[in-house]
């Protein structure tokens, strides 16, 4: 299921599955202000990893990210991202959760983010067995 950050608040429980391409992103040319968009992504058994990266990315903040950031959850690390300084990660964690936080200051063009399955846990085949004629 894709997230976009319109308005408000949003908040979204996804499931990761094998082979799933999702997108995370703000609606529009420029965000809207006061926004919390939160997204907890969770792995499916079949997916052992996940890759966060944007094609897009910019917002308002300082350089200690105050302001407009998406931040990136992993466990009980987390870390802000902001200006140009997209994400670029390879998740091995079972769940973890991205939210997008804009103040009522200035609005930027925002963020287009892809969170993907990058490895499927390998499939076990049962023998096959032929017959001899």
């Amino acid at each position: 299921e894709d997230v976009v950050c319109k308005e408000g608040k949003l908040k979204k429980d996804i499931i990761l599955g094998a082979g799933d391409s999702l997108s995370f992103s703000t609606a529009g040319d420029e965000y809207a202000p006061k926004q919390k968009c939160t997204a907890n992504y969770k792995l499916s058994e079949e997916c052992i990893e996940a890759k966060l990266s944007c094609s897009e990315f910019a917002t308002v903040a300082d350089s200690n990210c105050k302001g407009d950031y998406l931040r990136v959850k992993l466990g009980k690390k987390s870390t802000k991202y902001c200006g140009s300084n997209a994400p670029n990660l390879t998740i091995e964690e079972d769940v973890f959760q991205l939210l997008f936080s804009s103040n009522g200051k200035k609005s930027g063009p925002g963020v287009n983010c892809e969170v993907k399955c990058s490895k499927q846990k390998p499939t076990t085949q049962a023998p096959t067995t032929t017959e001899s004629p």
